[in-house]
């Protein structure tokens, strides 16, 4: 997977609450090396196939079908890769919560410390 592509994310609620940013791939290019077994099937719509966790069902990633929905390919949540700088990686932001798909802005990610500041 070739993160200087880009990624996308969504500011829908589902895609926000699921904590779903996105790099495509290849239909054919995602391989589960371990815990297969824990991998299901959401319940499948005409344009993506989610793939869960069976035990905390966090998106790992979904098959994109539709050629109106950029298919075929893969869709990674790039939040679940090991070994991976996001710092920097360009991020294409799209207005899923009104339900135009518009892009809204491309911005390069800049992480967060989640830790609580310490005042003086």
């Amino acid at each position: 997977m070739d993160l200087a592509k880009g990624t996308v994310r969504c500011n829908c609620r589902g895609c926000t609450k699921r904590g779903w940013w996105m790099a495509r791939t290849g239909p054919d290019a995602v391989e589960i090396l371990a815990g297969e077994d824990h991998v299901s099937e959401a319940p499948a719509n005409p344009y993506f196939q989610r793939r869960t966790c069976s035990a905390c069902h966090v998106t790992l990633f979904g098959t994109v079908r539709a050629p109106e929905a950029g298919g075929p390919g893969t869709n990674v949540n790039v939040r679940l890769l090991d070994d991976v700088t996001l710092e920097g990686v360009s991020v294409t932001w799209l207005d899923g919560l009104s339900d135009t798909w518009e892009v809204l802005g491309t911005v390069p990610h800049v992480p967060v410390d989640p830790r609580p500041r310490r005042s003086s």
